[in-house]
C-alpha cells in the first residue's frame, strides 16, 4: 500500500510543478504583451484606442488574478512578484552606460533594447547565458540585465559561472523572473544580493534597478 501512496505522491507533485511551469510561462507571456502596450505612445491614440488599451490592461490584469488562483488551487503559496523598491537617480547615466541584457524572447529583449537606448545606454542584446558570458569574456560590460529561466545557460547557472570566472562582474546583475513563486529561486535570488524584480514589471522599476547597479547602490 505504501508504494501506492508513494506513486500517487509523485503524480501530485508532478502535477503541482506542471502547473507552476504552465503559470510562470503565462507570466511571461503577460509580460512580453505589457511591454509592447508600454511602448505605445498613447498621446498619439485616439480616444477609442485609448479606451480599448484601458480595456486590454484590465483583462491582463484579471488573467494574472486567474493564474494566481490556480497557483493557489495546486496547493502553491501565494507570492507577490518582487518589486525594486530603489527609485532612479536623477540624471543618472551622465554618460551611457555599456548594459548587456539576456533574454531569450524576442519581443522582451527588443522592448528592452528600446527602452535602454533611450535612456542612452549602449546596449548589447544576446539570446541565452551562453552568449552573455562569451559577451562578458570581451570586456567594458557595466551592467547586466538577466532574465532567470533560459534555454541553454539560465540565470542562475550564468550568475554561477560569472561567480568563479569573472567575479568582478557579479555585482552588475538586474535579474527578472516569472518564477518567483519557486522556493529555490527566491532562495537563490536572495542570495545574490542582487536587484530582481517579477515578470510584468513596471519599465520605471526597471530604470531604477539599473540605475542603483550603475551607482554602486543595489540593495
Amino acid at each position: 500500500m505504501g508504494g501506492v501512496v508513494d506513486e500517487s505522491e509523485r503524480e501530485l507533485l508532478l502535477l503541482r510543478e506542471r502547473v507552476l511551469e504552465a503559470v510562470n510561462g503565462l507570466r511571461n507571456r503577460i509580460a512580453a504583451i505589457t511591454s509592447q502596450l508600454r511602448d505605445l505612445d498613447a498621446a498619439k491614440l485616439t480616444a477609442g484606442q485609448r479606451a480599448t488599451l484601458a480595456a486590454v490592461w484590465e483583462e491582463l490584469r484579471l488573467t494574472l488574478g486567474v493564474g494566481d488562483e490556480v497557483l493557489a488551487a495546486a496547493g502553491h503559496e501565494r507570492r507577490d512578484a518582487p518589486r525594486f523598491q530603489g527609485t532612479a537617480i536623477p540624471g543618472q547615466p551622465a554618460a551611457p552606460a555599456h548594459v548587456l541584457v539576456v533574454e531569450d524572447d524576442a519581443s522582451n529583449r527588443a522592448l528592452l533594447v528600446r527602452f535602454l537606448g533611450r535612456l542612452g545606454h549602449h546596449v548589447t542584446p544576446v539570446s541565452d547565458g551562453l552568449e552573455a558570458f562569451e559577451a562578458l569574456t570581451m570586456g567594458g560590460v557595466d551592467c547586466i540585465v538577466s532574465d532567470y529561466q533560459m534555454p541553454h545557460l539560465g540565470g542562475a547557472s550564468l550568475y554561477q559561472q560569472v561567480e568563479n570566472l569573472l567575479p568582478h562582474y557579479a555585482g552588475r546583475f538586474v535579474f527578472v523572473t516569472g518564477d518567483y513563486t519557486h522556493e529555490e529561486t527566491r532562495a537563490f535570488l536572495q542570495r545574490t544580493g542582487q536587484p530582481f524584480l517579477g515578470k510584468p514589471y513596471g519599465l520605471e522599476e526597471l530604470a531604477a534597478a539599473v540605475a542603483s547597479v550603475l551607482a554602486g547602490r543595489h540593495s
